[in-house]
Formats: structure tokens, C-alpha cells, sequence
């Protein structure tokens, strides 16, 4: 049988958020490269912004189910 495929590992770090409290910012971060990006976004070509907290996000991934996300904290 052909392997299931998997979604790309999260390579950027989420360093806080900004902006009203019902529709946040979160910022990104991925080498020398800020995002800042809100639900619904796409990041860095892969990556779908699914959920902004005060403490973590949703991620999600372009071509993947919506069920499929991973949960990132602030990054020092």
C-alpha cells in the first residue's frame, strides 16, 4: 500500500500576538523572516493559521484535512 503522507514539520517559531482581542495578529518567525499573520492565512507556502491565542496557535497544513493541526506555545 502507498504510505499515508505526512504534513511538513513546523520550522518557524510564534513569538506573541497583537491587535483586538477578537481578531489578533500572531507573530512569526522563520530565519531573518517576520510574518505577521492572521486566521486563515497561508505561511510560508505550507502552513494555514488555523487559530490565534493569547499563549498558542493552530497551525494547519495546505492540502492536509482541517482535522490535521499542531498546536505551537510562544518561543523565547
Amino acid at each position: 500500500p502507498t504510505p499515508t503522507p505526512t504534513p511538513p514539520d513546523v520550522t518557524f517559531k510564534f513569538i506573541g500576538t497583537f491587535g483586538p482581542r477578537d481578531h489578533p495578529f500572531a507573530v512569526l518567525v522563520l530565519g531573518d523572516q517576520i510574518v505577521n499573520a492572521r486566521v486563515g492565512d497561508v505561511v510560508f507556502d505550507h502552513f494555514l493559521l488555523r487559530r490565534v491565542g493569547y499563549e498558542s496557535i493552530d497551525v494547519g497544513f495546505v492540502g492536509f484535512a482541517p482535522t490535521e493541526t499542531r498546536r505551537l506555545g510562544i518561543s523565547p
